[in-house]
């Protein structure tokens, strides 16, 4: 009801100052902004020019708190342990290890591996969930068809995101490693590795993904 007020008062010439900390909201309902920072101006002028730095600030502000957080996580694991996940990293566009993206980037996720003995076709895995406990999804590399052979010693196992099309929120991934059909795991760390969808790639903010459509309107002719 009050954004139904204020979008009525800007129809009559009411000139409206909205302070607030929603940047979809201000987008939404805003022609120019000022973003102020411990009482200081950082900047001002036309919204989408200022909702860009804003953005790009608190994304780099992100990147470096994620980055310095612990990388020692504390999550449940369990296995019989022939063969062992070393390392789970998220990856971007250009190869480069970071925890935050934004809808629509690609992102891929890497799983490296010791087996400490030749293991014939083992199932590598993912799960994603949202903060809330909802999970996303469940790929395997069994489902995808790919073929692993038998395996020994060291390698990495690579799942490519094309278009990342989760909504701003924060993550856990779950990563596996399992003998054929999932009856029998050989190491299981279930929530382990967090990251970060930001906001910046969709102006779209309810719901969990953007799906990849299009509007499309079509004004209807008077019949004679």
């Amino acid at each position: 009801k009050c954004i139904d007020r204020i979008h009525e008062m800007h129809r009559n010439g009411v000139t409206v100052l909205l302070i607030s900390h929603n940047l979809s909201v201000v987008r939404r309902m805003c022609t120019d902004l000022i973003w102020l920072e411990n009482g200081r101006i950082r900047a001002s002028g036309a919204t989408e020019n200022v909702a860009y730095q804003y953005r790009f600030q608190s994304n780099q502000a992100i990147g470096r708190q994620m980055s310095s957080s612990s990388e020692e996580q504390s999550f449940r694991r369990w296995g019989s342990g022939e063969i062992e996940i070393t390392n789970v990293r998220f990856l971007n566009a250009d190869g480069n290890e970071q925890k935050y993206f934004q809808t629509g980037d690609e992102m891929t996720v890497e799983i490296a591996y010791a087996a400490h003995q030749s293991v014939p076709e083992p199932e590598f895995g993912l799960a994603i969930f949202r903060d809330d406990g909802l999970q996303v999804n469940g790929p395997s590399s069994q489902l995808a068809g790919l073929q692993t052979g038998e395996i020994s010693g060291i390698g990495v196992v690579r799942y490519r995101i094309d278009s990342l099309p989760l909504l701003p929120a924060d993550y856990q991934v779950t990563a596996a490693i399992h003998a054929p059909y999932l009856t029998h795991a050989y190491d299981f760390h279930e929530r382990a590795y967090p990251f970060r969808v930001v906001s910046g790639g969709t102006n779209e903010s309810d719901g969990l993904v953007a799906l990849p459509a299009e509007w499309s309107w079509q004004q209807a002719f008077p019949q004679d």
